[in-house]
Formats: structure tokens, sequence, C-alpha cells
């Protein structure tokens, strides 16, 4: 089974479910303001490998644009990804942004779930 499903355009979207700890009070705002510092300091992303050939990858030639906090409760926050046609790389740049909320935000403490969003998922 493919994850995250394909529109017939070629784009698609994915809700992430990252778990908080009880009493974090990281809300709305400070979700905002971290995901847009992030993508400011993390694209373009110049990936070197161990050959000596150098990449260089920008979160917007995958993405919309930052992910979108599409819920925030007591327990969890949920993060909507919404990919471009292009999506070759999208899982490295979903585990590089996961992997820094969670090494950065004390509140966030792990990746819960992923599950397909939005319409038209075929």
């Amino acid at each position: 089974m493919e994850f995250p499903k394909t529109r017939k355009d070629g784009t698609f979207s994915f809700d992430a479910v990252f778990a908080l700890e009880p009493g974090h009070g990281f809300g709305g705002e400070q979700f905002a303001v971290w995901l847009a510092d992030w993508k400011t300091r993390s694209s373009p992303w110049v990936r070197e490998w161990s050959s000596g050939k150098t990449e260089v990858l920008k979160f917007e030639n995958v993405f919309d644009s930052v992910p979108e906090l599409v819920d925030v409760n007591s327990d969890s926050a949920t993060l909507r990804f919404k990919g471009k046609a292009d999506r070759k790389i999208w899982k490295e740049w979903f585990v590089r942004l996961s992997g820094d909320l969670i090494r950065e935000q004390a509140s966030v403490t792990r990746l819960d779930s992923c599950k397909d969003s939005g319409p038209d998922v075929c």
C-alpha cells in the first residue's frame, strides 16, 4: 500500500500526530513560529554523500508550505503536510523536520502516527 496516497493531480497530504507532555503549554503560535524558523534555517539543505557528491535540496520543491497545525490539545498536536507532485524526497524532509521538532521542543515527546488526509485521496 502506498503512503501517502497520491491524488489524480500527483499531490498528496498527510497528518502527523505528535505526542505532547501533559501540561505542555505549547500552543498554536509557538508551533507556527518554530515551523517558520525551522524552514528558514533548514532549507536549502546541502546533503553531502560519502561518494563526495553534493545535493542541494529545497523544502519548497516538495511541500507547498511548512506544515499546518490542524489540532493541538492536552496530549497531542497534529501537523498537516501538503506535498507537491515531485515527491521523491518527501520522507527525508519529514524525518528531518520530525527529528528536529522532538529534539528541540521538550514538550514534543514522539511521533505517534501518520495518516492520509485531505479530499480526493485515491
